[in-house]
C-alpha cells in the first residue's frame, strides 16, 4: 500500500504506515540484525581460524628452518667425511702398493735363497765327493 495519500488543495500527506507494514519491517529488522550477528560471529571465526593458521605456518616455517640447519650441518660433515674417506683411500691404496711390493721382494729373497741353499748344498755335496775320491788315491 502507498503511504502517501492526497489531501486537500493536491497536497500530498504522508501517512503513517499501517500495522501490518510494521510488523514486517520490524521483522525484518530482526532478520536484518539476526544475519548481522551471524557475519559478525563467522568474520570472528574466520579471523580466530585466520589468526590459528598464522600461529602454525610460524610454528612450522621455524620446524623447517631448524631442519634446513640441520642438513646444511650433517651435509658439511658428509663432505668432511668423504673428503678424510679419499684421503684414507689414497693412504690405503699406497700401503697396499708398498706391502705388495714388500712381498713380492721378499718371495723373490726366498726363492734366491732357496736357489742359493741349493747350490750350496750341491758345491759340498761335490766338494764331499771330490775329497772321498781323493782319500782313495794313495799319494
Amino acid at each position: 500500500m502507498d503511504a502517501r495519500a492526497a489531501g486537500p488543495a493536491g497536497m500530498t500527506a504522508i501517512s503513517r504506515p499501517s500495522v501490518t507494514n510494521r510488523s514486517s519491517m520490524t521483522a525484518q529488522a530482526a532478520a536484518l540484525q539476526a544475519f548481522n550477528m551471524e557475519l559478525l560471529k563467522t568474520v570472528e571465526q574466520l579471523r580466530s581460524t585466520l589468526a590459528s593458521v598464522t600461529a602454525t605456518i610460524q610454528t612450522e616455517q621455524q620446524l623447517r628452518d631448524q631442519t634446513q640447519a640441520e642438513m646444511d650441518r650433517l651435509n658439511q660433515d658428509l663432505q668432511q667425511r668423504d673428503a678424510t674417506l679419499a684421503t684414507l683411500h689414497t693412504h690405503h691404496d699406497e700401503i697396499a702398493g708398498a706391502l705388495r711390493k714388500a712381498e713380492e721382494a721378499y718371495v723373490q729373497i726366498v726363492e734366491s735363497s732357496q736357489a742359493l741353499l741349493t747350490s750350496v748344498k750341491r758345491d759340498i755335496e761335490h766338494i764331499a765327493a771330490g775329497q772321498r775320491h781323493a782319500r782313495r788315491i794313495p799319494r
